[in-house]
């Protein structure tokens, strides 16, 4: 150690990835473009359910519209990580469902306008 110097002891905390973080990475002109994005997603939808902690829409069998809402819901959790997407063939459609924790709501319906 140089004199005069002294040792100090750093300690890391680490976060538990079960905590999410209520904030989305998107600005300004990306955000709104995004919200585009989802409304014109969601115009698609045949129907509209709440769930528990969130919403499921139901959506006409067709693969490009499925591929759509995969690649918007992964694109949408990489800058949102505090929702939770299942996209899923359900009978003789698609089915999104999104879930947020109760801290997180509020961001919920106003993404989708719940």
């Amino acid at each position: 150690m140089l004199p005069g110097s002294r040792r100090v002891s750093l300690r890391f905390l680490t976060m538990s990835s079960n905590l999410p973080l209520i904030a989305c990475s998107l600005e300004g002109d990306d955000q709104r473009a995004r919200l585009a994005e989802w409304t014109e997603l969601i115009s698609h939808a045949t129907a509209r359910e709440g769930t528990d902690g969130g919403v499921r829409y139901s959506f006409a069998p067709d693969d490009e519209l499925e591929t759509r809402i995969n690649m918007l819901a992964a694109a949408e959790h990489a800058c949102c990580a505090f929702l939770e997407f299942d996209v899923r063939r359900a009978g003789d459609g698609v089915e999104l469902s999104v879930t947020a924790p109760a801290d997180a709501q509020e961001a919920l319906r106003f993404i989708f306008e719940i």
